[in-house]
């Protein structure tokens, strides 16, 4: 892995050689500020919820608000709010909020995104944004209900270098330093992210995508914060910050075709694999809970929990693994049916924190076995919908996610206030000028 320095230093690089284009620039008058507005709401009916209970809908789940200003045809800005902002990628879209972290919760509020780009060629864009990550995986459905199984690190404000090699038969590569993930707005610990991710065309509506990423330490960030929130329940999070957390190493790969080949118009396709390895930096410093501490925890959340052995000696590694496959087919010019299915695997290293169960009993579990490290949920959704007018979307969809058993704490709220392994929902959502 470059030391931070290394990539500052290209970086620098980099922005030197064209800065003597970009001076002999015409200067130009700025453009008017541009604004526009994107609104959500969302219908949703949760099968595992008695007949009678209240059901969520209708529900607003975003407000936009953005700003684009152009001072020349290569210097741009842009800059957007939403009170119901999600702090990364893989929360954006899902109708299931219940257990996001609040916008006061997050170091910048409801600020959605920013960006400040310079454009010194044609090919190249040079920026500082809110940096969402690399690892992301091809999402070509057209259905917003999802359940959240990748994991490409929350959001954080980097420098970014992207190029567009028209020689290459029009690849993408795009390079990011960064704060670290969930370090937006501000930089809490000395350890850096740095992200890789390239776009390259097969042939026309056909590309590979890929990625890779590393954040050197996860301390200070919003997601620290919210994760000792979750394990709150047995760790106090209140007391004297530690030093290190873990790091995070992500990788993503995937296919996808984008609606516009030849041989299959307004059909979409979507294939990928994600994984993120993280591990514990300080074995002797107890910066996470223990599989001990979690045990009065009635409920918890594999993918946003991390574990430390007990083994002093040990340097505790949790994996959690993602594919997905996608696809949507547009007919009759404003219609849309879509799929999507996922499978995670979520691998806990030394620690064996899943305990089987024979059956729930209320929110308690009859314990069947020895525990294991690891686990797996499967989802799927299927729908469609419609492009009412230019902007405007209405879709639906039924879905289903699971474990691949029954699990103590590891569950979702079923009838009856009863623990489940399986979650049943359907959603519609309108949206308009969503971006």
């Amino acid at each position: 892995m470059m030391r931070a320095s290394t990539i500052v230093c290209l970086l620098s690089a980099a922005i030197a050689t064209t800065a003597s284009g970009a001076d002999e620039a015409v200067k130009e008058t700025p453009a008017a500020p541009t604004g526009y507005a994107g609104v959500r709401f969302d219908c949703m009916h949760n099968f595992n919820r008695n007949k009678g209970q209240n059901q969520n809908c209708l529900a607003v789940s975003g407000l936009r608000l953005g700003m684009l200003h152009e001072m020349s045809a290569t210097s741009r800005a842009h800059i957007r709010v939403d009170p119901f902002t999600a702090p990364s990628a893989s929360m954006e879209a899902t109708p299931l909020r219940d257990s996001f972290p609040l916008t006061s919760e997050l170091a910048l509020g409801i600020v959605d995104y920013y960006s400040a780009m310079w454009s010194p060629r044609p090919n190249l864009d040079i920026g500082v944004e809110s940096y969402v990550g690399a690892t992301s995986i091809p999402a070509l459905s057209g259905l917003t209900l999802m359940d959240p199984m990748t994991d490409e690190g929350w959001k954080q404000t980097a420098v970014t270098l992207t190029y567009h090699l028209a020689a290459a038969n029009g690849v993408r590569v795009r390079f990011a330093l960064g704060n670290g993930e969930g370090e937006n707005g501000r930089n809490h610990d000395p350890q850096q992210y740095f992200g890789f991710e390239v776009r390259a065309p097969i042939v026309e509506g056909l590309a590979l995508v890929g990625g890779l990423s590393f954040d050197g330490n996860s301390v200070g960030s919003d997601r620290f914060a919210y994760e000792q929130k979750l394990a709150a329940c047995g760790l106090n999070a209140g007391g004297e910050k530690p030093t290190s957390g873990y790091s995070a190493q992500r990788f993503g790969a995937g296919i996808e075709m984008d609606g516009t080949a030849k041989v299959a118009p307004g059909f979409k396709f979507g294939l990928g694999w994600q994984k993120s390895t993280l591990v514990d930096l300080q074995k002797s410093e107890k910066t996470y809970p223990l599989d001990s501490d979690l045990s009065v925890c009635d409920q918890l959340n594999p993918g946003e929990i991390f574990v430390e052995s007990v083994d002093l000696e040990k340097a505790n590694m949790v994996q959690r693994t993602t594919v997905a496959l996608n696809a949507s087919y547009r007919f009759a010019e404003t219609w849309f049916v879509g799929v999507d299915v996922r499978q995670r695997t979520i691998d806990m290293g030394d620690v064996n924190l899943f305990q089987k169960c024979s059956s729930f009993n209320g929110t308690q579990c009859a314990v069947d076995g020895v525990p294991t490290n690891h686990a797996k949920q499967t989802g799927w959704t299927v729908g469609g919908g419609k492009e009412l007018a230019p902007g405007l979307v209405f879709d639906f969809g039924y879905g289903r996610v699971a474990y691949d058993k029954k699990y103590n704490k590891f569950n979702y709220l079923g009838k009856n206030e009863k623990a489940s392994d399986m979650l049943e929902l359907f959603n519609s959502r309108i949206a308009y000028n969503w971006r």
